[in-house]
């Protein structure tokens, strides 16, 4: 047995809130592992009224060493439809694991239901803890006990070392022959030419992730690690086909990339519009307006109404942008959680061709409304800063 003493192993819980019995259920497991020496962050104990929502759930998926996620039909509903708590919880972790491959750090348990219907499709193929049942297994709790204490049992050493047998040379080639294959299918599907996807366009894009907040980084990382996980999927397929790749699923980068500029776009107009009060500003307008209209109804139109009239006039260009680049950034997204769904499909062995068939219509959609954004947006006003009066800024 192997085991680490040097501090106590620490687990996040997540989980659906249900009804009261399920509530209970998940205190009365969380109660039993810090009894048992794990520590134990779960939202009814260490949330409270002010706290941070997000920031809480994105310390207790990064900060603790095991993340325990307690799969029922409602977890795999809320995750998949990326809704509340559950579905941003889902997004961190998928990140994550894109992003460290730390697979071993989340812990399935299967509460209710069958594994089918209660797991979420990033967590299909992953060992689970069964915990179904009143009461539950002893010997799969004392299993995720051992998990979390990292003192499962080692496997014993070595004996005498056996020279390897020496590969005939053809299936040396063979393996020579998949990997370049591999390797150039990859960089033509990520590397679009008529997408000029050179390398300062993508070192100009890494450099703008690096500037966004926590969530917008995960949104960015999960869709990179479904477009990594499809395209290698894909590869696997075609090559075992023994065909070619599709030219068409460049395209997927070009969607990628375009997520990643629409989210620069948006979060710039959003802080922008932070920095506007349009009541305060509308207020000014509805004074300036019966100010004018006591001293004399026919000169109602003073420069000064007129700047008012035009700031007011920019904001709701600027909020019509944001509306616009929302829109896209959904479709994205919506996108992605086609691709996600198909690369298990090719995974199982689908064809390739089905593959090609089903996303040529919704890559087509998606690349021209792209497109007519990007166009609507260019020919739009820039948002420039309007000379808002003094004390309208919050």
């Amino acid at each position: 047995m192997s085991e680490n003493t040097d501090h106590y192993p620490s687990a996040f819980i997540s989980y659906a809130r249900g009804d009261d019995a399920q509530q209970k259920w998940i205190k009365e497991l969380a109660k039993r592992l810090r009894a048992d020496g794990v520590d134990v962050t779960l939202d009814q104990w260490h949330l409270v009224p002010g706290d941070h929502l997000p920031l809480f759930m994105e310390c207790g998926v990064r900060d603790n060493d095991f993340v325990i996620i307690v799969c029922t039909p409602q977890y795999k509903a809320k995750s998949e439809a990326r809704s509340g708590g559950v579905g941003y919880e889902g997004t961190i972790i998928t990140a994550e694991v894109a992003e460290k491959q730390n697979h071993r750090k989340f812990i399935p348990v299967l509460r209710f239901g069958e594994w089918s219907t209660a797991a979420p499709s990033w967590l299909r193929g992953k060992l689970y803890i069964d915990l179904r049942g009143e009461p539950y297994s002893e010997p799969m709790y004392k299993d995720l006990l051992v998990t979390l204490r990292r003192t499962r049992e080692e496997a014993p050493p070595v004996g005498l070392r056996v020279r390897p047998r020496t590969l005939p040379k053809s299936a040396v080639a063979k393996t020579n022959e998949r990997s370049g294959w591999w390797t150039r299918a990859i960089s033509f599907l990520v590397v679009p030419k008529s997408a000029g996807a050179d390398t300062k366009k993508r070192e100009r894009l890494e450099k703008l992730i690096e500037t966004y907040d926590p969530r917008e980084r995960e949104a960015v990382f999960y869709l990179r690690w479904i477009k990594k996980n499809v395209l290698e999927a894909y590869a696997d397929r075609v090559h075992s086909e023994k065909r070619e790749p599709h030219a068409s699923l460049q395209g997927i980068e070009i969607v990628y990339e375009s997520f990643i500029e629409f989210l620069d776009g948006y979060r710039r107009l959003k802080n922008y519009m932070r920095s506007i009060n349009r009541q305060a500003i509308e207020t000014r307008l509805e004074k300036e307006k019966n100010t004018l209209l006591q001293i004399d109804e026919a000169n109602s139109d003073s420069p000064h109404l007129e700047l008012l009239k035009k700031q007011l006039s920019s904001i709701d260009n600027i909020e019509r942008r944001i509306k616009r680049i929302e829109t896209q950034i959904m479709l994205i997204e919506n996108f992605f959680s086609l691709l996600h769904g198909q690369a298990t499909v090719l995974r199982v062995g689908g064809s390739s061709r089905s593959f090609e068939k089903l996303l040529e219509t919704d890559l087509e959609i998606v690349l021209a409304q792209i497109k007519t954004a990007k166009e609507w947006l260019e020919e739009e006003d820039a948002p420039s800063s309007p000379d808002v009066p003094s004390g309208t800024q919050k």
